[in-house]
């Protein structure tokens, strides 16, 4: 997220720490680190383009060295892939199919070459690729996979008939790289986390007084029905000594109207709290995990702070179904419009937490809608 949106603390507090991912803790965090991977890849293109310039005297088998290079390619699509949030979020195993697939093209562009030769690409190729990597996965599996990646370059580089030099060469850079893009992954990870904690007591403390003040104007409305209008009312019927049909229909709507109050205290929610009317009648809000209520508080403070919201026109329904859902609607102020090009991602951002999410920017109207239920599957 920007720095401005408001994320609901604690989502991950199952899991390890060590598994945390800055993407995962700032999603919309990763629309900005998607560039610099984009431009690493592309930089790291241009490099084997150098290197084989340079060095393509060395090479005694075209065909080896054309199947190094589509597995760079392959490796080298993926991770663009990888980074486009609407593939969020990079996983694991795109992790590890990028360093397989380095590996498998250094193999080759070894064998394309005579033993020893210098000149491979493929290691200078991944160790800018792994750069970036400390924006998309966490700080322990980046160590571990490169130090296989590491072992795995020494090995065949070893085999290959190199010198140690041409080994140390080969491993040190990538070794280098991806400990301080691991470093950039728990520095980034931790200060997220505090982030978070700090925002979490700010958010408390905000909400805390805004049911403070809320509470006090409910008891305030109740003593004064109950003051002026039951109480009176009451008195009235001791003093006669009979209930007309008046009388009754008044209790009722006296009664009714004093459980509204207390019904809508009782009601209150997180939810409550970001939107201008709720409508939940069958509380439907109770039934939602940690990361659905994060990306839903996420998504809805970062829509009031980007999107030319009218003030007051913030409304959710909640559905029993089937299937469970919810739908978010905003009024846009005229003539400004929605924000483009951000659609796709919030809408990833939700698929991370909902099995259904759909987003809807007309020129007035902001519609968000998501449901809780997996959608049946055919056949």
């Amino acid at each position: 997220m920007s720095g401005h949106t408001a994320v609901a603390p604690g989502p991950d507090a199952g899991k390890p720490a060590w598994r945390d991912t800055p993407q995962t803790l700032d999603p919309l965090g990763g629309l900005t680190a998607r560039y610099f991977a984009s431009v690493s890849t592309g930089i790291a293109g241009g490099v084997v383009a150098l290197m084989l310039a340079v060095f393509s005297s060395s090479i005694q088998s075209p065909l080896l060295q054309m199947v190094a290079l589509s597995a760079f390619a392959v490796a080298a699509v993926s991770n663009l892939q990888g980074v486009d949030p609407r593939r969020f979020p990079y996983g694991p195993v795109r992790h590890a199919l990028l360093h397989a697939l380095m590996l498998v093209a250094f193999a080759f562009d070894c064998a394309s070459r005579p033993p020893g030769v210098t000149g491979s690409w493929a290691p200078v190729a991944l160790t800018i690729l792994v750069v970036v990597m400390g924006s998309f996965r966490p700080w322990i599996e980046i160590l571990a996979f490169t130090a296989v990646s590491a072992i795995g370059i020494a090995v065949i580089a070893w085999l290959g008939g190199a010198p140690p030099d041409h080994v140390l060469a080969y491993v040190v850079p990538l070794l280098a790289v991806g400990a301080g893009a691991a470093a950039f992954s728990r520095v980034l990870v931790t200060r997220v986390r505090a982030w978070q904690r700090l925002n979490e007591h700010m958010v408390d403390t905000e909400r805390a007084s805004i049911r403070a003040s809320e509470e006090a104007e409910a008891i305030a409305r109740r003593t004064e029905l109950v003051d002026y209008r039951v109480g009176p009312f009451l008195e009235q019927i001791l003093a006669s000594g009979q209930v007309t049909p008046v009388d009754a229909a008044r209790a009722r709507g006296l009664a009714t109207t004093l459980r509204t109050m207390l019904l809508r205290s009782a009601r209150a929610s997180w939810l409550a709290e970001l939107v201008d009317e709720l409508d939940d009648p069958d509380r439907i809000l109770d039934t939602l995990n940690a990361d659905q209520r994060r990306v839903i508080g996420a998504g809805l403070a970062e829509a009031r702070y980007s999107a030319p919201i009218v003030l007051g026109t913030v409304h959710a329904v909640l559905t029993a179904g089937p299937p469970r859902s919810m739908r978010i609607t905003a009024q846009l102020r005229s003539g400004e419009g929605a924000p483009q090009g951000r659609a796709a991602a919030y809408r990833a951002v939700l698929r991370y937490a909902f099995p259904v999410a759909r987003i809807d920017q007309r020129e007035d109207r902001l519609e968000l809608y998501v449901e809780m239920d997996e959608p049946p599957r055919r056949g």
